[in-house]
């Protein structure tokens, strides 16, 4: 009897003290921080970044350069070219994306890509008259300025407490893609100072066409509801031309009405009022993003 009484106060003592050591134990921020963190829910990011060309074209349908320099001297062919790849959505981009994570490493989101500082190509073309009296120059600037970009996206992470490792695939839907061309075209009667100048711009229409997309990032949390992350994605998809518009028309400096200049349209098949047979403009990039993000 005297041995179970001493056990069970030795026991109560060894559980007291016991219980004093857990208490006198430093709590572990960093780890109670981390226990925090919000491994689903609602999030928001904003970014920004430079998107460069991925497998642009070089040639337009015509066999014009799209970007570079090509020169006839007999007006059947390019004798001389330097040639650069094109991608029309190249250029700086801001992103701004809303998503929500239904497990540790599932989720969905929404993201908008806006073209804030659009590469603008040029070309510079020469080639004779037809009766080889008149040098011709054509300068073109080609750019599509303040693009939108709609990318609904599978979302998969590792879902890390501190670390993220994540992937998207998206759907590039097009809201905003509208180019623009001026055509500065100067020619020269050979052998004289007769020199004659047009200047002329357009914007064109393009139709809705959805593309594909991807993206590799990675997130590091920072507070349990503020990260920061980086990211590289891919965006793959063309736009066809529906209509060329007539902005403006100089010649020798003086301006011209275009109000009842007939705008060009585009189209897949002949008749109705379609002119001329549809293009495509080249779209696809590689992009370079970083940002902040925001858990809910």
């Amino acid at each position: 009897m005297k041995r179970i009484l001493l056990i069970t106060i030795a026991v109560a003592i060894s559980n007291a003290g016991f219980a004093q050591y857990v208490k006198k134990q430093p709590v572990n921020k960093k780890e109670e921080e981390a226990k925090k963190m919000p491994s689903s829910g609602f999030y928001f990011r904003l970014g920004a970044g430079y998107a460069f060309p991925n497998a642009g074209q070089t040639l337009g349908t015509d066999g014009a350069p799209l970007s570079g320099t090509a020169g006839s001297s007999n007006g059947s062919g390019f004798d001389t070219y330097d040639l650069k790849k094109v991608s029309f959505s190249s250029g700086g981009q801001v992103h701004v994306d809303a998503g929500y994570i239904f497990t540790r490493n599932l989720g969905v989101e929404l993201g908008a890509n806006f073209g804030v500082a659009a590469k603008e190509y040029k070309t510079t073309i020469t080639f004779p008259s037809a009766d080889r009296t008149r040098t011709y120059r054509q300068e073109i600037k080609q750019s599509v300025k303040n693009s939108i970009l709609l990318l609904p996206s599978v979302v998969l992470q590792s879902g890390g407490r501190k670390l993220n490792v994540y992937a998207k695939g998206s759907i590039v839907l097009p809201l905003r893609v509208k180019p623009t061309s001026d055509i500065v075209q100067t020619s020269n009667l050979i052998g004289t100072n007769d020199v004659s100048t047009i200047a002329v711009s357009y914007n064109t229409k393009t139709k809705f066409h959805p593309g594909f997309g991807g993206a590799l990032g990675l997130g590091y949390k920072v507070t349990p509801y503020i990260s920061i992350w980086a990211e590289a994605n891919l965006v793959s998809f063309s736009a066809y031309v529906k209509e060329d518009v007539m902005t403006s028309y100089q010649q020798d400096g003086v301006s011209y009405s275009v109000s009842n200049v007939p705008s060009i349209k585009y189209g897949t098949k002949t008749g109705g009022s379609n002119t001329d047979a549809t293009y495509s403009l080249p779209m696809s990039n590689i992009g370079i993003n970083a940002g902040v993000a925001l858990a809910f």
